[in-house]
Order: structure tokens, then C-alpha cells, then sequence
């Protein structure tokens, strides 16, 4: 089922209304005795997990439909009504749905963000981030700290990539969870960036097109090529017809380590949406040049990425940074680390272009 993407309002107004979130916060931490602030901080991982199941289990796709027991839910999963209706007390206490006043559960506005396929559904991204072998790197934070290598690789003896293709299954739930994601921030990526100015765009490593069908969208000139491995560009042929895009994209499989195939020549600019936060900066500067090679001089480079600032507190990109230290040895960049990549690989950066999102476009040219 196509999955549309909710509407956003101006930029201004979700900088103002995150301000009087904090203020409210710091505000309410001010008063209360500090230990309870750093309490619910300490049982986080609690939340974490209770998301992850709540989402696995579709909880809310079944409440969905109407306000249901803790027995009933029990019997459509097939667990212990006890153990449920616990599990359903707790997500009620971190504001995850509500109860009504015959002891049943239902959704509320946070919880309807995990029902699947409805615009910003965040259900994909919730199963994902409870996987174990995310946990497990979660776990050895410690190590990475030392040693400032990820854990993922030492737990598991194999790259994080070596694992999704051993783990089909993990595969298709990481899957799912970036295409949400993108699905969020797409219609600020091509709303905020004058694609108008382009006839033809590639997408490096677009994963089924879900940017670039939203771009194509909003812009009924361009032309597009959307390049990636074998097997994700099958699903993207679904996808795309879906959309009511595929006769304007050409699918092209390829690899950005191994260098872009001549299918990839000719288009005026090419994008990479959370790409380079994968890499350490040796990998990331071969990915570029790569591209680079490919490019004429007056090209653009977009990267779609959240840029954080070496003492930005803001933005949740500071934690999704983590993240990326513990998985892959990536990181969120600065606009001066983008600077310094762009010029080592043939690029020189033009600007940074935000958009309502945390998200940001990260413009170069070839020269």
C-alpha cells in the first residue's frame, strides 16, 4: 500500500513550537525534584523496547478498528492477557494510547503514528530500533567510546550491510524503517530545493525511489535514474508504478564503491539522502569521488542529510550520530566537514538549504 506523507507546516512555526516544548519541559524539570527527571531518563531503554513490541505486534493497527481488552489483544497475538495488559499499562504511562472508561485500550494522537501505512506512520522505524542486534550494539556503548570503533562489527564478526544480507528478514524490517523515514522528510526535501531548475536527476543509492517519486511529484518536468542493488531495485519497480512514476525514472543497478555505470551520465545533478552518515571519512570520500567521476564540471552534488554543528544540542541528529558511531563508524557531519569532503573529492560547496524538518540539503558543484 502506498504510503502518502503527511502535510508540514512553514519551518517557522515547528522551530517555534519545539521552543515552547523545551520551555514547557525545562519549565516542569525546574520544580520537580531532579530525581525524577533522571529516573525516567535511566529506564529509557524501558520505552524503547515497549515501542518496539507495541510495534511488531501491530498493536495499534488492531485498535484501529475499535477499543479492545488486554484479553482480547492477548488472544489476537497469542500472549498472556496478564503479561499484556502490563505491557499495555506501561505504554499508557510513557503516553502511548489511552484508557477508556470500561478498562479497555485504545489509540491516542501518539499512538496512531504506529499504525501502518497511515502519512508519518513511524511503526517500521519503532520494530526496527528494538531489534537485538541493534540492542546488543546499544549494550557495548562503552567500547565504542574507548575505542571509538563500532560495536556492531565486534559483536556480530560481520559489517552491519554482511548482516542484513545474512538476515533477509532484519533486512526487510531496516528496509521498511528507512523508507518511512524518507517518507516523512520528502516532501521538505523537494519542496525546499528549486529541482525546477534540473531536467534530470539521479538518485545514489535511493533504495525503492520513495524521494525520488515525491520529488518527481512536485516537479512534472523531470526525468530521473535511480541507482541500487539488484534486489531492492524489484521492490522499487512496484513501488514506482504505484506512485505513477515509472515511465519517468530509469532503474539502474549499480554500486557506489565499484564506481556509477554510464546509464548514471548525462544528469544535470545527483542525490544522496543519508548516504555519507553511513561511512567514516575514508569511505565516504570514495563514494564522491566516484560520483565525481561521473559528473561534468557545473553538476551539483545534493546530500540530504541533518547537519550537526560540533556543539549542536537541537537537533535530534545528535543522538541519531550515536547511532551511527555504534553501527557503522558514520557520523552527522558539519558544514565544514561536508567542505572539507566536497573539496578532497572535486566539489566546491555552494550552501546549506534547511527545510521544516530536521533535515537539510547540502548543495556542491563539480569543478
Amino acid at each position: 500500500m502506498q504510503q502518502s506523507s503527511p502535510k508540514l507546516p512553514p519551518r517557522f512555526v515547528i522551530k517555534f513550537l519545539v521552543s515552547v516544548h523545551k520551555f514547557l519541559l525545562g519549565a516542569a524539570q525546574a520544580i520537580l525534584p531532579p530525581q525524577l527527571t533522571v529516573f525516567d531518563h535511566i529506564i529509557g531503554a524501558a520505552s524503547t523496547m515497549l515501542l518496539h513490541t507495541a510495534a511488531h505486534w501491530r498493536i495499534a493497527d488492531y485498535l484501529h478498528e475499535r477499543p479492545m481488552s488486554s484479553e482480547e489483544l492477548a488472544g489476537l497475538i497469542g500472549a498472556n492477557s496478564d503479561a499484556v495488559h502490563r505491557m499495555m499499562r506501561g505504554l499508557v504511562t510513557i503516553g502511548f494510547f489511552q484508557i477508556t472508561k470500561d478498562g479497555k485500550f485504545e489509540n491516542n494522537r501518539l499512538s496512531k503514528t504506529l499504525i501502518t501505512d497511515v502519512p508519518g506512520s513511524l511503526r517500521d522505524v519503532a520494530d526496527y530500533m528494538g531489534t537485538k542486534s541493534i540492542i546488543d550494539s546499544w549494550v557495548d556503548v562503552k567500547e565504542a567510546i574507548i575505542t571509538g570503533k563500532n560495536t556492531f562489527e565486534k559483536i556480530h564478526q560481520v559489517s552491519f550491510w554482511e548482516w542484513l544480507r545474512k538476515n533477509p528478514n532484519e533486512g526487510r524490517t531496516f528496509a521498511a524503517s528507512t523508507g518511512s523515514r524518507t517518507a516523512l522528510d520528502a516532501p521538505a526535501v523537494a519542496a525546499a530545493y528549486p529541482f525546477q531548475d534540473l531536467q534530470k536527476l539521479c538518485d545514489v543509492g535511493g533504495g525503492r525511489g520513495t524521494l525520488l517519486a515525491e520529488i518527481l511529484s512536485q516537479h512534472s518536468h523531470l526525468q530521473a535514474v535511480l541507482l541500487d542493488d539488484e534486489y531492492v531495485l524489484e521492490e522499487a519497480k512496484y513501488y514506482l508504478k504505484e506512485r505513477g512514476v515509472q515511465g519517468r525514472i530509469k532503474t539502474v543497478f549499480g554500486n557506489f564503491f565499484q564506481g556509477l555505470p554510464n546509464d548514471c551520465k548525462d544528469c544535470d545533478a545527483y542525490i544522496l539522502r543519508d548516504i555519507l552518515h553511513d561511512w567514516d571519512q575514508e569511505n565516504s570520500l570514495a563514494i564522491l569521488s566516484n560520483v565525481r567521476k561521473i559528473m561534468k564540471p557545473g553538476n551539483r552534488i545534493l546530500i540530504a542529510e541533518e547537519v550537526v554543528e560540533k556543539f549542536d544540542t537541537e537537533k535530534p541528529g545528535t543522538m541519531v550520530d550515536l547511532h551511527m558511531m555504534l553501527i557503522h563508524d558514520g557520523r552527522q557531519r558539519s558544514r565544514e566537514d561536508f567542505q572539507n569532503l566536497f573539496e578532497k573529492a572535486g566539489f566546491q560547496l555552494r550552501r546549506v538549504i534547511s527545510t521544516p524538518l530536521a533535515i537539510s540539503i547540502v548543495e556542491g558543484v563539480a569543478v
